[in-house]
């Protein structure tokens, strides 16, 4: 009998700390995706946050995926005003634009 309450002991603190890593990585993720302050997940316990992330995943908030396509970026400029560019007038925009952020 006393080998099995020290093994359930054992499972108690074992499955306390896998939930409290749980918690710190879902708090986590919930403040880099999802732009969530620290101040606003610190009290929840692990429930609260996976109802959180569900809810957020369901009325899809999140943050947009990064726009790879050369029709945004700095200052709208997109890939096209760059075709058809020699080296040198490309080097030349290059030090006009880095010259404009001093």
């Amino acid at each position: 009998m006393d080998e099995l309450t020290t093994e359930l002991a054992g499972l108690k603190t074992s499955s306390g700390e896998t939930a409290t890593k749980l918690t710190e990585r879902l708090r986590n993720q919930l403040m880099t995706q999802y732009k969530i302050t620290e101040d606003k997940l610190k009290d929840k316990a692990l429930s609260d946050l996976e109802t959180m992330e569900s809810t957020l995943q369901l009325t899809g908030v999140g943050t947009q995926p990064a726009n790879y396509d050369g029709k945004g970026g700095a200052g709208g400029s997109g890939a096209d005003d760059l075709k058809g560019k020699s080296p040198l007038a490309l080097a030349t925009m290059g030090y006009a634009e880095s010259d404009k952020k001093k």
